[in-house]
């Protein structure tokens, strides 16, 4: 091996050791970085001078709100602010498209709990989604369901119609499966 095969050789090990460090710093730095942010954003917003005290108030109020919300003296007057909110122009569709969304997610009616494959592009082209409603029979579209389809590295996605028989169910879980398509197929599943 002549100098110059060496200093190239040598060159690349650090090229190659520097973006090894770069895929375990920075991903971890940028995941610091942003928790200490939103817990300093927190702690202003309540006054508070030690960081994580307003991230764990906060934390308990929530659960405090939630566990009074499912009881059976509070549902009606939250069923009540509901009603007023979703009368309200404007601020229903706020309202409506965010619960929609977090109740997609989190909440008792989830709605992305049965993923699927379906054929959209060709024979051997399928998207990974989840059925989202099982029955179009109020768009006279019998046969048919709604897949949401959803984008990598996005909260956003498409909405297909698609005939049952294009359908193809996925035995996994529906979290993972999504985690899998938001991360562009990276994520192992």
């Amino acid at each position: 091996m002549d100098k110059n095969d060496k200093t190239s050789h040598f060159t690349n090990k650090l090229l190659t050791w520097f973006f090894r460090g770069l895929l375990i710093v920075l991903p971890l730095s940028l995941t610091v970085y942003l928790l200490i942010s939103i817990f300093t954003w927190l702690d202003g917003l309540l006054g508070f001078k030690h960081t994580g005290l307003g991230i764990l108030l906060l934390l308990l109020i929530i659960i405090v709100i939630g566990m009074f919300g499912t009881s059976l003296i509070t549902k009606p007057f939250i069923n009540l602010l509901e009603t007023l909110i979703e009368k309200t122009p404007g601020i229903k569709l706020i309202y409506t498209s965010i619960k929609d969304l977090l109740e997609a997610f989190v909440g008792d009616k989830k709605k992305f709990n049965k993923p699927v494959m379906i054929n959209v592009e060709g024979e051997s082209v399928y998207k990974i989604g989840f059925i989202t409603s099982e029955s179009l029979k109020d768009l006279h579209m019998e046969g048919f369901c709604s897949v949401y389809i959803p984008f990598s590295y996005t909260f956003s996605g498409h909405l297909y119609i698609v005939h049952t028989s294009k359908i193809k169910p996925i035995d996994g879980n529906p979290a993972d499966l999504m985690k899998f398509v938001a991360s562009g197929g990276v994520t192992q599943l």
